[in-house]
């Protein structure tokens, strides 16, 4: 088994209980990975600080402070910056992705979700991140 396929532990937040839920059945439930929740961001920088999660899908609309601000926190952080973060936003915000990479997102994923296309995502980035860390063979 490779270390992409086995569980991770996915950091996931947004201000929506319902959506929170759905990713929990489906990250949590169907594939296997330990996830964590947050409602804003605040909650996501106390728990990425804690948990060292191997991921974080982080939502950018939310009351308080909001993703981006998370996002720059999170990268500013020693226990933090090295953690992939990928950003949740809706098609009206596509204009600016650029600003979360900039600050050092590692991507994004496009609301609506539809949860088996996040489910292969999610699997993707963990392939990705495990190619990244391979010694190299040339």
């Amino acid at each position: 088994m490779t270390d992409s396929a086995e569980p991770k532990c996915i950091l996931v937040v947004d201000d929506q209980e319902s959506f929170l839920d759905l990713v929990a059945s489906r990250l949590e439930l169907m594939d296997g990975h330990r996830l964590y929740k947050a409602a804003d961001g605040e909650a996501a920088v106390r728990l990425a600080r804690l948990q060292a999660p191997d991921l974080i899908l982080l939502d950018w609309l939310m009351p308080g402070m909001s993703g981006l601000e998370a996002l720059k926190l999170l990268k500013e952080g020693a226990a933090t910056r090295d953690i992939p973060v990928y950003m949740l936003t809706t098609q009206n915000l596509m204009g600016n992705v650029e600003d979360a990479l900039t600050l050092g997102a590692e991507g994004y994923i496009t609301k609506p979700i539809v949860m088996n296309k996040l489910s292969a995502r999610v699997k993707r980035i963990f392939e990705e991140l495990a190619e990244k860390e391979k010694p190299g063979d040339e």
